[in-house]
């Protein structure tokens, strides 16, 4: 079967998800993903392919993983008959609660998103709604002892109902809305308990008799942000089937979560990872934007403790090309938005070579694994030369070397560090497409109506790019997320100008040489080439 696991991988790459519906093959893909070529290979392989995703031959993927089976003896004396299940954090889930303690609970990785729904407020069955889905998802039920020697996360079997709701129908929409940002400003700065709190909470505000806020607020340390469109949407779907007045079917327990850390764990201890990565950051440069940090009063920089953001609308207007170069050259579209970043990183340096971390997707290769709730990403770091690539070899590049580092996904981050040597973690780059929106509210015709949304969301990067495209019109937004005490927003406005200017030569000439593109008139040029050697 290594031929249907080969096919599901390319179409991983390609970000199309097969899963079965029913018993029938289904998939989910951005638009112009699923190529002709990838279709027929799945066509031409289709029952394979379903036998494979109903579990018969994923044994490597789908784990046959016993309750506390991932501790030790001692750990297991500790944990076992206090709760249903526990299991080492993930590398990345240490490094999130690290940064949350580190700038003292300023919202560092408390993410809280909001949506004002028109639908129906009935209290009894949103409450037998949620409590479906924290039955179904154990991470929901899921606290951390961050302070031992191998931190851990507990699953309790039950739970309190972590859901508020509070009327604020006399207030005007004026007020509402000032409450609401208030009530916000105020919970951002939470203090976790970790080992006795919910790291999750659904707050529910009555705005009108017909529409109300719905707000989850939860460390990022339990839920991606695929993981809270899941659980937005399945929330929604049980809540729907109950006014539509018909029954929930209980499902068991969802361990995908649990499956992914012993996967992180084994892969820890493969070698082939550890040379890898070693050979494929032997070049990196570390430093490519000292020579833009401003320095604080002090002469110093100052350690931050929020973080800007500044969304470059310009670059939108390149959605559509965009997208129809990526299904031409047969890349994903992440791809050719990494090439650019990669490029522009490149510029700023004067470096032929370019690094930066890009957050990637480890769920494991399972039946239904897409819908499991948890914390499945991890920052890999890349690096590669940019050199004089035309802009087709330097697409092509970056898809090949995704792909590569596919095969090492979980990975973590913080073990390459130490294993190079080098620090990666000032530059990274996302790319997210939550097609699970649009594909999920056209199946369940769930009949709820956004009426509009707020979310906050911080990291402890100083140079975040993340790109997100929008699953109803397909556009493509660029958002930079900084550290405004290192780089003036003036100054990440004009990088946006460059980020536009790539895509726009990418467009324009796929066969010239990148280095044949300017990104700066003549001015710019010489005061440009002194910072750099400055800089150096």
């Amino acid at each position: 079967m290594e031929h249907i696991k080969t096919i599901i991988k390319k179409a991983r790459d390609k970000n199309v998800v097969l899963y079965l519906k029913d018993g029938a093959l289904a998939y989910s893909a951005e638009a112009g993903a699923f190529t002709a070529e990838l279709k027929s290979l799945v066509i031409n392989n289709k029952a394979e392919i379903i036998a494979y995703l109903k579990g018969e031959n994923d044994a490597d993927e789908r784990l046959d993983i016993a309750p506390f089976s991932l501790l030790d003896e001692g750990e297991v004396t500790q944990f076992e008959g206090r709760y249903e299940d526990a299991y080492p954090m993930s590398a990345l889930q240490k490094g999130m609660v690290f940064h949350t303690q580190l700038d003292d609970f300023s919202g560092v990785y408390h993410d809280i998103m909001a949506e004002h729904i028109k639908c129906e407020w009935h209290p009894e069955f949103f409450q037998r709604a949620l409590t479906s889905c924290l039955k179904h998802h154990p991470i929901l039920r899921t606290r951390l002892a961050v302070d031992l020697k191998r931190p851990m996360q507990m699953v309790h079997e039950n739970v309190s109902l972590p859901l508020v709701v509070e009327d604020i129908r006399h207030l005007s929409t004026e007020e509402q809305s000032k409450y609401l940002a208030d009530w916000t400003e105020k919970t951002k700065t939470y203090k976790f308990d970790w080992e006795n709190d919910s790291l999750f909470q659904v707050s529910i505000f009555l705005r009108t008799d017909v529409s109300f806020e719905f707000v989850i607020n939860f460390h990022h340390a339990i839920l991606d942000g695929w993981s809270r469109a899941i659980f937005s949407m399945e929330l929604y779907a049980k809540y729907s089937q109950l006014l539509a007045g018909g029954e929930l079917v209980e499902e068991g327990s969802d361990w995908t979560f649990r499956d992914y850390i012993a996967l992180e764990q084994e892969v820890i201890k493969n070698p082939e990872a550890t040379e890898f990565f070693k050979t494929l950051l032997s070049d990196a440069p570390t430093s490519q934007l000292t020579a833009f940090e401003q320095a604080g009063l002090n002469g110093s920089l100052i350690e931050h403790k929020r973080q800007s953001e500044i969304c470059y609308e310009p670059i939108t207007e390149l959605s559509a090309e965009l997208i129809a170069l990526a299904k031409n050259l047969g890349v994903s579209v992440q791809s050719v938005y990494f090439s650019a970043h990669l490029k522009v990183l490149s510029f700023l340096s004067g470096q032929a070579n370019a690094s930066s971390c890009i957050t990637v997707n480890g769920r494991p290769e399972s039946a239904a694994s897409e819908k499991g709730l948890g914390l499945y990403l991890n920052s890999l770091p890349f690096s590669l030369e940019v050199g004089g690539k035309s802009w087709r070899e330097l697409i092509n590049s970056v898809a090949k070397q995704l792909t590569q580092i596919m095969d090492y996904r979980r990975y973590p981050m913080m073990v390459v560090q130490q294993d190079t040597g080098k620090d990666f973690s000032d530059i990274t780059f996302n790319y997210t497409h939550f097609h699970v929106y649009k594909g999920l509210a056209s199946e369940q015709n769930t009949n709820f109506e956004v009426l509009s949304s707020t979310v906050f969301e911080q990291t402890n990067f100083d140079f975040h790019v993340d790109v997100s495209r929008v699953p109803d019109t397909d556009e493509v937004k660029l958002f930079f997320k900084f550290n405004p005490d290192k780089f003036d927003p003036t100054w990440i406005e004009q990088v946006g100008k460059y980020y536009k200017l790539t895509l726009q030569h990418m467009l324009a000439d796929l066969d010239r040489a990148n280095n044949q593109c300017l990104l700066l008139d003549k001015a710019e040029q010489t005061e440009f080439a002194a910072l750099n050697d400055t800089a150096r």
